[in-house]
């Protein structure tokens, strides 16, 4: 089973930080994305439109890598897998666990992940490209 978390904003429009969702038949973040749209029609117009192509409002991490960097909405989910839906943020929290806790601070680009920025969430970073 899939753990789904939702950040931000998304938790209210879902009403709560987590969806249960029954994964039969849910291969890739494209079938996932769907399944939202029919169960939760108020959060899947936030992620993506009619035809299924995402909005840009929301970032889609599977295992904390967004997926636009994996294969997409083609990108594979798995059990055991952790989907997380976030909001864009602006800036990035060098919070990793390997930084002195008294150095961690707020910066506009992380030096741990040179490809993209990275937010601080559920207590782990997440790159959000």
């Amino acid at each position: 089973m899939a753990t789904i978390k939702l950040l931000a904003g998304l938790q209210k429009i879902a009403g709560g930080p987590t969806l249960d969702l029954p994964l039969e038949g849910i291969q890739v973040a494209r079938d996932l994305t769907s399944a939202i749209w029919r169960l939760y029609p108020a959060l899947g117009a936030e992620i993506v439109d009619k035809t299924g192509a995402l909005t840009g409002k929301v970032h889609i991490l599977i295992n904390g890598r967004n997926i636009e960097w994996l294969q997409g909405m083609d990108t594979p989910i798995g059990d055991g897998d952790t989907v997380v839906f976030l909001p864009p943020v602006a800036g990035c929290a060098i919070l990793h666990s390997s930084f002195p806790a008294d150095k961690r601070r707020w910066r506009g680009f992380c030096p741990f992940h040179p490809r993209g920025f990275c937010v601080w969430a559920e207590g782990q970073p997440y790159v959000i490209g």
